[in-house]
């Protein structure tokens, strides 16, 4: 017999029970952790830590850290008008929690100052479906409608607003109701909300008009009337 043989034999079973010791191995317990972490409520990252611009690196020995640490740490570089930073806070948290509707609402508001329209519906459109109940999820919406010229949209989700809250509600509907309008050039129409916004806003309205969505409402004759009645009460 060759001795050749035997040598093979013993190479051919050495791989073959190495090979089997692979398959059934069990998954290691952190695979699973990561695996598992987006369906969590409350975000956890124990097995990472992150510095003061929140990059990720991995350290077992680090303590866990909710969502509202993000929230807070992009919260803060927004008043430092660090918009991009925040933003990816912000969207960091949301890989680890889809579902939060405040960072939804940020993130919206972010990109919507970037002037990002379209990708500011999206986001608006998600926190709407989480909090159906808040004021600033419909004007939000309607107008990042707005600001891309689907009017249509933008009136129909102002009237789901009013629908569902009741159009006493809030100011802010007939403000941007009579934005609308007067871009579907209905001036008549534009200034009857306009009046009935102020009636609910008071001088507060004066706020709403330096906006770029907004700065046409101060051509309208009504609007000069209004400026001319909170002037005289002061």
């Amino acid at each position: 017999m060759n001795r050749s043989i035997p040598v093979l034999i013993i190479i051919l079973l050495s791989v073959i029970v190495a090979t089997a010791i692979i398959t059934t191995r069990p998954v290691p317990e952190q695979n699973k952790e990561i695996t598992n972490i987006v369906t969590k409520s409350k975000l956890s990252l124990k097995q990472y830590r992150y510095n003061q611009d929140f990059q990720f690196s991995s350290n077992g020995n680090t303590p866990d850290y909710t969502i509202d640490d993000f929230l807070l740490r992009g919260h803060e570089l927004l008043s430092r008008g660090r918009y991009k930073k925040a933003e990816d806070i912000f969207k960091t948290a949301l890989l680890f929690n889809p579902d939060n509707a405040e960072t939804l609402r940020s993130i919206g508001e972010i990109v919507f100052h970037d002037e990002r329209y379209n990708e500011a519906c999206n986001y608006f459109i998600q926190y709407l479906d989480h909090r159906p109940n808040a004021v600033e999820a419909y004007t939000n919406l309607a107008i990042a409608y707005l600001s891309i010229d689907d009017l249509d949209t933008a009136e129909s989700t102002i009237k789901k607003g009013m629908n569902r809250l009741g159009e006493n509600s809030s100011g802010a509907f007939y403000f941007i109701n009579a934005c609308i309008k007067l871009k579907q050039n209905n001036t008549q129409e534009a200034e009857s909300c306009l009046f009935k916004a102020h009636e609910m806003l008071g001088d507060d309205i004066l706020q709403l008009v330096n906006t770029k969505w907004s700065k046409s409402i101060s051509e309208l004759s009504a609007y000069k009337k209004i400026q001319s009645m909170i002037k005289e009460n002061e």
